[in-house]
């Protein structure tokens, strides 16, 4: 699931929606740890299984602010 950096809040709060459906439905929901959109998604299927994508590798973690949820995501086995 990728999509706009600068997401609305509907369009955040849609893009949790089917994440959390998806991953439900027994999907890894698999994005690239960016703002917007793409963290919406991990954040709503911790539980249910999300893989990310990191462009920089595991030693640059960009965007930085998101390293508690590269965490969070690890502590979940993914």
């Amino acid at each position: 699931i990728v999509g706009s950096r600068n997401a609305s809040g509907a369009g955040l709060k849609f893009t949790q929606t089917i994440a959390r459906d998806l991953g439900n439905a027994g999907f890894a929901i698999i994005s690239g740890l960016a703002r917007g959109i793409d963290q919406a998604a991990h954040r709503a299927t911790l539980q249910t299984g999300t893989v990310a994508v990191l462009a920089g590798g595991h030693d640059r973690i960009y965007p930085p602010e998101h390293e508690s949820l590269l965490e969070a995501i690890l502590g979940e086995g993914g």
